[in-house]
């Protein structure tokens, strides 16, 4: 499965960066992420509650124009992910708890997040194009860090706890891409976009896939006018 996402996005980079200047366009922006679902998981006789840590990235994106409706779009994005865990007892909350079972935990990770995708002009006017588009995002883990609050009060922290978290993550990604031209040469992107995780983001704990809902804004250099 690696050897064919690294050939999949080896293919759809290469053919950017060969492409002729014309239809070929670089970016430069941030994004944030929320994810929609939460849920409780019974995990060593207690309750613990899942929820988000807003993620942000921020890095290039690279568009190449094939037609005149039809496009490929990738990038190169550094961004950090995380979730918190809520500890409670499974039976009442007046129950006595192992002190080594801690009231939270927040881990963080930082991943070098690259999508690929392919869209299509469905809306154009003078200074706006409106493109749903779809492909994948792969995610690679480059490091952890795990905060635990305890039941007495301290706080531990753990580093690149690397065996309880996926190395890699792919997604499949739907988006919905706004440009708006503000001269011959320079537009801004806004693309809002869904993300189906296809591997969970803890290998341990959370058994669920992510649904991640967010969007990038970036700032785009068009080379030549097409």
């Amino acid at each position: 499965m690696k050897k064919i996402l690294i050939l999949i996005f080896g293919f759809g980079f290469g053919q950017l960066i060969n492409a002729q200047e014309k239809g070929l366009s670089l970016g430069f922006g941030g994004s944030l992420d929320i994810r929609l679902n939460d849920y409780y998981e019974n995990h060593i006789g207690v309750k613990s509650q899942f929820s988000n840590i807003l993620k942000s990235s921020v890095g290039i994106q690279i568009n190449y124009q094939l037609n005149d409706r039809v496009g490929l779009r990738s990038g190169i994005l550094y961004s950090g992910k995380g979730y918190k865990i809520i500890y409670k007892n499974v039976d009442t909350e007046d129950k006595e708890v192992s002190p080594v079972i801690p009231l939270e935990s927040e881990s963080r990770l930082n991943y070098v997040d690259i999508p690929l995708s392919i869209y299509c002009q469905v809306l154009k006017s003078n200074r706006y194009t409106l493109s749903p588009s779809l492909g994948i995002m792969n995610s690679v883990n480059i490091r952890e860090s795990k905060i635990y609050e305890m039941r007495d009060g301290t706080r531990n922290e753990k580093t690149f706890n690397s065996s309880n978290t996926n190395k890699y993550l792919l997604g499949a990604r739907l988006g919905l891409i706004n440009n708006f031209k503000l001269s011959s040469n320079i537009f801004i992107s806004f693309e809002s976009y869904l993300i189906y995780e296809l591997y969970n983001l803890n290998d341990t704990d959370i058994e669920k896939p992510e649904i991640p809902f967010g969007g990038i804004l970036s700032v785009n250099y068009k080379f030549n006018k097409k």
